[in-house]
């Protein structure tokens, strides 16, 4: 999973979450989990799991 930050005007606003191709419900997971990792690495402080889990809960909503 390679996650990057914004580029020219979006720089600091936003980040990336790159793929090459088709990714399933696992892929989403897991860059989800990358994500929270990588936040948590860099002091921001939130429960884990916490985007994991939503990401979770939307993907259940979408398949219903």
């Amino acid at each position: 999973v390679i996650i990057g930050g914004g580029l020219a005007h979006l720089r600091g606003k936003i980040i990336r979450i790159a793929n090459l191709g088709y990714m399933d419900d696992l892929d989403i997971l897991t860059a989800l989990s990358a994500l929270e990792l990588s936040l948590q690495s860099l002091g921001w402080e939130f429960a884990s799991g916490a985007g994991v889990g939503a990401g979770e809960k939307a993907l259940v909503e979408t398949q219903h």
